[in-house]
């Protein structure tokens, strides 16, 4: 309904911009009590649209999921999210993995006594296929909250799902964990590793016990050294001089 009257806005506000640079960067214009224009001008995104990206940002997806999914390139598709969540659009969540830790919180107790909540996590947690329908039938709440409960320091999510095996009571574990993250009663513990000393010759492994003084979590080591966490948290393991701080 609106889209000639953005259209033609958009072009007749390029020009003035190219011609007598108006924004300078973003501005907002209100219209009508109860209607502002917000504009920005951002870098071109080669024809990709949000609306192309957004239905397939679902909380569980990554960067490069979606990107997959639209057949875009995943800085393009980065960029884009990135905007969407400056402008308060969407959250960002910590990547879901097998091999992080996640524990409950006091916000936990909140979740139990919210009945809207609790539908929306009963909705939201099932196995989903590849076009997002769910494919079993709705979980039952006592067994949801039970598994959020069972969340324990010292276990990993794939020790965790060994053990309860999440998906016989209808639930999908990453749906369950991001759900939780999202909603604030679940968090994921960061690992810090400490180097006990720094004598060794070794140059790389004198630069990385360095870092190692229990402010840096594995994470931004990894990023630092552009390894994933779990193969920099193994070659960590694997050596005696370093311990692991968890909070």
């Amino acid at each position: 309904m609106y889209e000639p009257m953005v259209q033609k806005c958009a072009a007749y506000l390029t020009q003035l911009e190219t011609t007598l640079s108006l924004i300078l960067g973003e501005c907002k214009i209100p219209v009508i009590d109860g209607a502002t224009f917000y504009l920005k001008l951002c870098p071109s995104f080669h024809g990709i649209e949000p609306p192309k990206i957004c239905p397939k940002i679902d909380g569980v997806r990554c960067i490069k999921d979606i990107a997959l999914l639209v057949q875009i390139d995943a800085d393009l598709v980065a960029r884009c999210v990135r905007n969407l969540h400056f402008y308060g659009c969407l959250t960002l969540l910590p990547l879901f993995m097998y091999s992080n830790t996640y524990v409950a919180n006091e916000q936990l107790h909140r979740f139990y006594l919210n009945a809207d909540t609790i539908e929306a996590c009963l909705d939201f947690v099932g196995p989903r296929n590849k076009e997002g329908e769910p494919v079993t039938p709705k979980p039952i709440f006592s067994d949801v909250f039970r598994l959020y409960v069972s969340l324990r320091i010292g276990i990993t999510m794939k020790e965790w799902c060994e053990r309860l095996s999440p998906r016989q009571y209808n639930v999908d574990e990453r749906r369950l964990i991001q759900f939780g993250v999202f909603h604030g009663f679940i968090r994921k513990l960061s690992i810090y590793p400490v180097a006990l000393k720094q004598g060794d010759s070794r140059s790389d492994y004198l630069r990385i016990a360095k870092l190692c003084d229990g402010s840096r979590s594995l994470e931004d080591l990894a990023v630092m050294y552009t390894v994933s966490p779990l193969k920099l948290h193994t070659l960590l393991q694997n050596d005696t001089n370093f311990v692991f701080i968890s909070k």
